[in-house]
């Protein structure tokens, strides 16, 4: 007879645990062991979708989609891990008007990206619903007084805006030889179409295209029609585009990520497994902006208030630091000490097939 220790029946109702929630997954090829999983949050009450983070000396900035009556969101930390929302900052406040290309009767701003410039100023790309249709496309706004803003259109012409489809979840990315690049979704699943990931190189203004654009990434078989939310790093001698798969209002919402070793216009390879899926306390993550901090990687990212089963709530803020595994193509969530107490989550992985 084998006796039941608190430690085998909390092994026995992660098993248990592990095998609902895969059973609530597509189909993938296998299902992945459980794993534990740093993560931090959520770090704010506030609904705070699709963030983005930018460093700027000792402190780091987080941006996002509009709510809480303000176009872009603005939140402020010091250490990466208490953060507090702006109440009083809106950093695209259209103090200069609102861009001509943009609807004015439903100016929401979607996923803002913002990104520090060789010449210190800061850029920001979003998405926005266009004046004379239903698609969303792709501006820009620039900022010579912090990165809270406010940001200045630099056009009233979108920076870019597939007719048929439109594009959205811009942001930027700088290679290791010191070329910058707009990542984009076509935003195909609008119109029943693919949603292919694009990358646009540009002037070190932020906004002046150079050449044209390369797809880099497609949605398959496993990605539940969508691949968006792209972002991506440089990290030794790899470039890793982070991106989204399924609907970000359902369960099945997830951070993925493929890698390149042959440069930002791939070809790119997916990785064996999602990085985030839902579990214990999260539901729906992803969203996901990375940024490369000295030797760390800082991820931040959301998840839908209440965790799994709350889909279509607000979103709130997590973060985590990931480890980069060059030798074997791979990204894994780091633990920050050995025994991380209420920052450690169980969650599934799943292994997609690679396309």
């Amino acid at each position: 007879m084998v006796a039941l220790t608190p430690a085998s029946l909390l092994t026995a109702a992660l098993s248990l645990s592990t095998l609902a929630s895969a059973a609530a997954f597509p189909p993938f090829r296998r299902s992945t062991t459980l794993h534990k999983r740093n993560t931090n949050g959520p770090v704010m009450s506030a609904n705070f979708p699709d963030p983005s983070i930018v460093k700027d000396g000792s402190n780091w900035w987080a941006f996002a989609t509009t709510g809480n009556n303000k176009n872009v969101q603005v939140a402020q930390s010091s250490d990466f891990s208490t953060w507090t929302y702006q109440d009083n900052t809106d950093a695209l406040p259209f103090a200069d008007g609102v861009p001509g290309w943009i609807n004015s009767g439903d100016k929401a701003i979607w996923a803002p990206d913002v990104f520090q410039l060789q010449s210190g100023a800061f850029a920001m790309t979003y998405s926005a619903k266009v004046a004379d249709g239903g698609i969303h496309c792709i501006g820009m706004g620039v900022s010579t007084s912090g990165p809270a803003g406010p940001y200045a259109k630099v056009s009233d012409s979108p920076f870019v805006c597939p007719s048929d489809t439109g594009a959205i979840d811009s942001s930027y990315f700088r290679d290791g030889d010191g070329a910058l690049y707009v990542v984009y979704k076509v935003d195909g699943n609008c119109c029943g179409k693919d949603t292919p990931i694009m990358v646009q190189e540009v002037e070190q203004d932020g906004y002046t295209p150079k050449g044209d654009a390369v797809e880099v990434l497609r949605n398959g078989k496993y990605d539940g029609g969508i691949t968006e939310a792209p972002h991506m790093i440089a990290k030794d001698g790899m470039q890793i585009l982070f991106f989204s798969s399924n609907w970000y209002n359902t369960d099945y919402y997830d951070v993925s990520y493929a890698t390149s070793v042959d440069g930002p216009r791939g070809p790119f390879e997916k990785s064996k497994e999602p990085l985030l899926v839902t579990g214990g306390d999260l539901g729906g993550p992803g969203g996901a902006a990375v940024v490369v901090d000295g030797d760390s990687v800082k991820m931040a990212f959301h998840a839908n208030e209440g965790g799994p089963g709350n889909a279509g709530k607000s979103r709130l803020m997590w973060t985590t630091d990931l480890g980069v595994n060059r030798d074997d193509r791979t990204v894994s969530l780091v633990a920050t000490a050995p025994e991380c107490g209420a920052l450690c989550m169980s969650g599934v992985g799943a292994t997609p097939e690679v396309q």
